[in-house]
């Protein structure tokens, strides 16, 4: 009856120690979502979530959050660039643009940083620098001709 009571406390710390282990192996990945898939394979990298090592994984879904951060912000549809991650001295940055208004060589960029919990970015309305640069191009041409 003694050797019953000392097994019953080494079954229990067994089973603690071994079921939680059991329960990280049967815990569901997280899915890909269509545009994630796309993006992966436009990248040449595996589009199954599992297959991806740990620093992918973090990307795609950091990418993911940024550019739905943009999309709901402006209620518009924004197209990813490139993606920056953490280092010492650089926050996490992605790179992305308009679709409506097309890359322009880098002149539509929008440029989305985290600051804490949050995202920043630096999109602002560019029919205002489009008009801007008109008139600026108007005024030296007036002044100065054409060259």
């Amino acid at each position: 009856m003694k050797r019953k009571k000392a097994f019953i406390p080494f079954v229990f710390t067994a089973a603690l120690l071994i079921l939680p282990g059991c329960a990280a192996e049967t815990e569901k990945q997280p899915e890909l979502n269509a545009w994630q898939i796309n993006l992966l394979e436009a990248e040449g990298l595996p589009t199954e979530y599992d297959q991806l090592s740990s620093t992918q994984q973090h990307t795609i879904t950091r990418v993911w959050e940024m550019i739905s951060y943009l999309n709901e912000k402006y209620e518009q549809e924004f197209i990813y660039v490139d993606y920056i991650p953490k280092d010492l001295n650089q926050s996490e940055t992605l790179i992305a643009y308009p679709r409506s208004t097309g890359y322009g060589n880098g002149k539509y960029a929008v440029t989305v940083k985290t600051k804490g919990d949050t995202f920043t970015d630096d999109f602002h309305d560019f029919s205002v620098t489009d008009l801007a640069e008109t008139l600026t191009n108007e005024f030296l041409t007036e002044k100065f001709g054409d060259s």
